[in-house]
């Protein structure tokens, strides 16, 4: 019989902070938090969405976006333009140099998916990938998860102070 240290919880809570820690490590390689990295991984595939929509996406509150956005825009990695429609949007696009600096975190993001997959065969690496999005899927269908986005619950999970006052019983209020 398995030690309570490997139950599948026990090995999924695990690799979450062995991951996380590793990936930490990896992004000070690029000089960003992982807010920013959040960030500049959503522009590289959907380029000119508004600072709304990137909140949403992320799962984080408008202030943190802002906050992060502002410092993202300093370090010259994007720019904002209003939406040429609706001028009370705006839209965030990655500079040359945030281009670059995009680059560099896909190459981090690979050295880190690789270091997690090191060893394992591509079918079976396939096989896993699959299972983790049943298994994803399985908890999304939960009662206590019906309704949530992933990126709401990451919110509520994260203790994101923006959340304006929704504890387990009101989460519902940060759906898709």
């Amino acid at each position: 019989m398995r030690e309570e240290r490997d139950s599948i919880f026990m090995l999924f809570h695990q690799i979450h902070n062995l991951a996380k820690y590793y990936g930490m490590q990896e992004l000070k390689s690029v000089r960003l938090n992982p807010g920013q990295a959040g960030i500049l991984c959503v522009l590289q595939k959907e380029e000119g969405i508004s600072q709304k929509d990137l909140s949403k996406r992320l799962g984080i509150t408008a202030p943190s976006v802002t906050a992060a956005l502002k410092k993202l825009e300093t370090a010259g990695y994007i720019t904002k333009e209003g939406d040429g429609e609706d001028l009370r949007i705006t839209r965030i696009l990655l500079s040359e140099k945030g281009r670059e600096q995009a680059k560099l975190l896909k190459n981090a993001n690979k050295k880190i998916e690789d270091a997690i997959c090191k060893g394992i065969l591509p079918q079976d690496k396939e096989l896993l990938q699959n299972m983790l999005i049943r298994i994803r899927g399985n908890l999304m269908e939960t009662k206590e998860l019906q309704g949530m986005s992933v990126e709401s619950v990451m919110y509520h999970v994260q203790g994101d102070a923006g959340c304006r006052g929704c504890g387990p019983a009101e989460g519902r209020s940060h759906q898709k």
